[in-house]
């Protein structure tokens, strides 16, 4: 068992910035945490308010890496990218117009990610 560091927390903080950027995502107020939580990361974007927060385990299973933090918050950033269309369809509070919507946006963003 590993535990992560302030300095892991920035590291992945930079990543999730970096592919935050990349990705061409906006309108997002992001914040970051280092906390008790089930497996090395996760996301808990709002909707609503267009906060979302970003969070590294305190513990993980297998050994912190540069690497295993960058492909966590690359992993978190494509969850936000989905995060509108889960939510609607979670809640379901979407017209089939809005769901076909949403389901639009988000191909139009993984096609621009996946490379030629």
């Amino acid at each position: 068992m590993s535990k992560t560091s302030k300095k892991d927390l920035k590291i992945f903080k930079k990543a999730v910035r970096y592919y935050y950027k990349k990705y061409k995502l906006a309108g997002w107020h992001l914040f970051f945490v280092r906390g008790d939580i089930a497996g090395r990361a996760d996301v808990g974007p709002d909707v609503d308010t267009r906060g979302v927060t970003f969070r590294i385990a305190k513990r993980w299973n297998s050994k912190v890496t540069k690497k295993k933090l960058r492909n966590a918050a690359k992993h978190e950033v494509c969850h936000l990218i989905l995060w509108q269309l889960y939510s609607a369809g979670w809640n379901r509070f979407v017209s089939k117009e809005q769901l076909s919507q949403l389901n639009e946006q988000a191909a139009q963003h993984i096609t621009e990610l996946l490379p030629d």
